[in-house]
């Protein structure tokens, strides 16, 4: 997810941008990279998937967020990290 900024900035970029990706909303998602530009790795993979799930009635679930301050103690520059799942 989001990259190398403060814990509490990742936690709402992160939280926004799983929101577009659970919605299955694209314009969502795209716009929500862009208009908080968020460092998300992996864009293109989420679209895709995200695509695909809507075009099978599927959905996606978040199974956990994290940042490296969990492990790291430093919450200056954190980076988020999520794991979600698609069902189908």
């Amino acid at each position: 997810m989001n990259h190398y900024e403060s814990y509490e900035v990742t936690q709402r970029k992160d939280t926004e941008l799983i929101n577009a990706i659970i919605s299955l909303d694209l314009k969502k998602f795209y716009t929500t990279l862009k208009n908080l530009n968020v460092s998300a790795c992996g864009y293109g993979a989420i679209a895709t998937l995200m695509s695909l799930t809507k075009k099978f009635s599927g959905k996606i679930e978040l199974l956990k967020h994290s940042t490296s301050a969990e492990v790291s103690k430093d919450y200056s520059a954190v980076v988020g990290y999520s794991a979600l799942i698609a069902f189908y």
